[in-house]
């Protein structure tokens, strides 16, 4: 038992793994679609500071952006993978093929079955909308810390 419990144990640590480095990817691409949205829109934004509007509104509608953007690819991964694991509940990949010469003592199915986990499905809706927004947070207060002079000049 102490054996199965070690291979579990590592088995978890390299799936957290994979998970991180997934986050960290996710991350940075929103990260990079905020500062292209911002720079696109660098004069606009300008002009509402030079005009009065408050910082923490742009702020907060970055933010709100940044949410919007997690919820469109929330939705859509849901999607993908609610009928990813409806198909792996209901027929499952066989890999009977790779395990047909193996004797280990007793019967082994060769078919991976898919289960379904609501725990799941609502910590990638929680990650969908909490990692954006607070992803979007660092480069949205480097974009507001550039003086209004230099967001309305041209290039």
């Amino acid at each position: 038992a102490a054996d199965f419990l070690a291979i579990s144990a590592a088995k978890q640590k390299g799936t957290s793994m994979v998970i991180l480095l997934i986050l960290i990817i996710a991350a940075v691409g929103i990260s990079n679609t905020l500062l292209m949205a911002f720079y696109e829109r660098k004069t606009e934004i300008g002009m509402l500071r030079a005009i009065g509007m408050d910082d923490r509104i742009l702020f907060w509608t970055f933010i709100l952006e940044a949410m919007g953007i997690g919820l469109v690819g929330t939705i859509i991964g849901l999607a993908v993978g609610t009928a990813m694991v409806w198909w792996l509940v209901n027929w499952g990949i066989d890999f009977g093929f790779l395990i047909r010469d193996i004797d280990v003592g007793y019967r082994i199915s060769g078919v991976f079955n898919g289960v379904w986990s609501a725990k799941s499905f609502f910590q990638a809706i929680l990650l969908g909308l909490v990692l954006p927004a607070l992803t979007a947070i660092l480069p949205t207060r480097r974009a507001l810390k550039l003086p209004i002079t230099e967001s309305l000049r041209r290039e």
